[in-house]
C-alpha cells in the first residue's frame, strides 16, 4: 500500500466515496483502494472490500476516513454499507510493546510496522479487517497474520446465517438482513428494510421475507432518465435510480 494518488488531492469525500464504490463494482483483484491523499484537505484513508459482498471497511483517522465511514454507514452511497467496527478507539501504539516482546523470535516487531505503514491507526480497525485484506498488505503472511490476531484480535465474524430451529443465541435482525438483501432491494425499500432490521423477528422469518423481496424483478433502467439526471448534475439521484433500476443480465 502507498500514499494516495496526487489526482485525489482535491476530491471531496463524497466524490471519493462514489469513485471507490464504482471501483469495487469492477471487481479489481486487489482489495485495497486509497481515498484522498496526504496533501488533501481531508487527508488520506484506505478502503477495502469485505469479501465479495457490498461491504466496505475504512481505515484511518483522517477527516476523509471519518467522512467515508459516515457516508457508507448512513446509506448515502446507495448499494454499499460499512463494515461494523467496535466504537472504542485503542491507538495502535498501545500494542507496540507486545509486538516487540513477541518479535524477538522473528527479529523485530513484525506485524506492527506493517500495519502502521498500511495506514492502520487503531486496534479496532485491525480487528474488523478481514484476513484476506490483511494478507494483501506487503510483508504480512500467514505467520504474521496469526501474530496480529493473537495480539489485537479478530477476524470479524462472517455474516450470520441461522437456520430455523438452530439452538443458537438470537442474531440481530440487521445482521441477517445485511447478509441477505441485494443492494437493489435495499435501495427500493429503505423504510421497510429499516423496519425489519429493528423488528427482532425470528431469523427464519426474516430470511423468508428477504428471499421474497429479492426474487422480485425490478424495472429496467430508462436511458433517458439516467441521461437527464446526469446532465442536471444530480449524482445522488442518479445513484438511487441506478440502484433501484439495475441493468438486466442478457438471457
Amino acid at each position: 500500500m502507498h500514499n494516495g494518488p496526487g489526482s485525489a488531492a482535491e476530491a471531496a469525500p463524497e466524490e471519493e466515496a462514489r469513485r471507490i464504490g464504482a471501483h469495487f463494482d469492477r471487481a479489481p483483484r486487489h482489495p485495497w483502494e486509497p481515498a484522498g491523499a496526504d496533501a488533501s484537505p481531508w487527508g488520506l484513508a484506505w478502503v477495502c472490500r469485505v469479501g465479495t459482498g457490498r461491504v466496505l471497511h475504512v481505515v484511518g483517522a483522517s477527516e476523509m476516513a471519518e467522512r467515508l465511514r459516515s457516508l457508507y454507514g448512513d446509506g448515502t452511497i446507495v448499494g454499499w454499507r460499512l463494515q461494523p467496527m467496535a466504537p472504542s478507539r485503542t491507538p495502535l501504539e498501545d500494542y507496540g510493546a507486545e509486538f516487540g516482546a513477541t518479535g524477538q523470535q522473528d527479529g523485530g516487531s513484525r506485524g506492527y510496522h506493517q500495519l502502521r505503514h498500511a495506514g492502520f491507526v487503531f486496534g479496532e480497525e485491525v480487528a474488523a479487517c478481514p484476513d484476506e485484506a490483511l494478507l494483501k498488505i506487503r510483508n504480512i503472511g500467514p505467520g504474521t497474520l496469526r501474530k496480529i490476531r493473537r495480539i489485537i484480535g479478530g477476524p470479524p465474524a462472517p455474516s450470520a446465517r441461522v437456520a430455523a430451529g438452530d439452538d443458537l443465541e438470537p442474531v440481530p435482525s440487521g445482521q441477517i438482513l445485511g447478509g441477505r438483501l441485494s443492494a437493489s432491494t435495499r435501495a427500493r425499500y429503505p423504510e421497510l428494510v429499516r423496519g425489519l432490521a429493528a423488528s427482532h423477528m425470528p431469523p427464519a422469518a426474516l430470511d423468508t421475507i428477504a428471499r421474497s423481496l429479492d426474487n422480485e424483478t425490478p424495472p429496467p433502467p430508462e436511458p433517458l432518465v439516467a441521461l437527464l439526471l446526469e446532465t442536471a448534475g444530480q449524482a445522488r439521484l442518479l445513484d438511487i435510480y441506478r440502484a433501484t433500476h439495475p441493468e438486466q443480465s442478457p438471457q
